[in-house]
C-alpha cells in the first residue's frame, strides 16, 4: 500500500520463479527471483470490481482441471 494514501494499492503479477539464481556479490550465494510480467497501481475498489470479473470469468471459462483445484 503506498504510504501517503491507504487506498492505493500496488500490485505485481509473476508468470515464473527462477531457483538457484547465482549472486556474485554474495559470496557466490543461491537466490530465487521472479519473472516480473506487470505492475499496476489501484485503489481498493477497483480491486474489489477486477476481483469480480476475475470470479465471473473463471466461473464460465476456466477449464475444470483448474476449478478443481480452487474448490
Amino acid at each position: 500500500m503506498d504510504d501517503d494514501d491507504q487506498n492505493i494499492v500496488q500490485m505485481a503479477f509473476w508468470s515464473s520463479k527462477d531457483t538457484d539464481i547465482e549472486i556474485e556479490d554474495e559470496g557466490m550465494a543461491n537466490a530465487v527471483g521472479y519473472r516480473l510480467e506487470s505492475e499496476i497501481m489501484m485503489d481498493w475498489e477497483s480491486i474489489v470490481n477486477l476481483r469480480n470479473l476475475l470470479d465471473n470469468y473463471i466461473e464460465d471459462h476456466a477449464p475444470e482441471e483448474h476449478v478443481a483445484n480452487i474448490e
